[in-house]
């Protein structure tokens, strides 16, 4: 693909350290450079310049792993969650988390309790659930009599054959 499109390419590495590096005319490829960091320093230029944005952004990203900024999977995982939770309505009421590990059900408990939720665990090992719910209110215990009330009414008025009396 690399020569269809008119650029040099080049494999550094063995393994998992194996990394592709592709550049134009009028830069150096990662044999010129000479040492391993001058290598590491031009993969993602290279990859940035001639990749897509978002492979670019990966490449740039790989290159900053020493950066601070940069959010790790359980504080996504905890953003996600948070904005989950504040979804949460009368309406959709619950949340539920399957086979969450240990770090994830600390963050999940701590969201709850700052949002006063209820949580529900169920199961264990890979079939366990959390749920996280609103606390039942009265508004929710209303309308939740509301609608069994409406149901049977819905089903006793089926059931009638027409013209009968009761």
């Amino acid at each position: 693909v690399a020569k269809s499109l008119g650029l040099h390419h080049e494999s550094v590495g063995e393994d998992k350290q194996r990394r592709l590096c592709v550049w134009t005319d009028g830069f150096s490829g990662p044999s010129a450079a000479g040492s391993a960091a001058a290598r590491k320093a031009d993969q993602p230029a290279a990859a940035a310049q001639n990749s897509g944005p978002s492979a670019g952004a990966n490449a740039v990203a790989a290159a900053d792993d020493d950066d601070d900024d940069q959010e790790t999977p359980l504080q996504a995982f905890e953003r996600r969650a948070a904005a989950t939770l504040d979804s949460l309505t009368p309406a959709e009421p619950v949340a539920e988390w399957k086979a969450p590990g240990e770090e994830e059900r600390e963050i999940l408990q701590r969201l709850a309790a700052a949002r006063s939720l209820e949580v529900t665990s169920s199961g264990s090992g890979k079939k366990r659930k959390l749920r996280l719910s609103l606390p039942e209110s009265e508004e929710t215990r209303a309308a939740a009599a509301a609608a069994e009330a409406a149901a049977k009414a819905a089903k006793a008025a089926k059931a009638t054959p027409p013209g009968a009396t009761g």
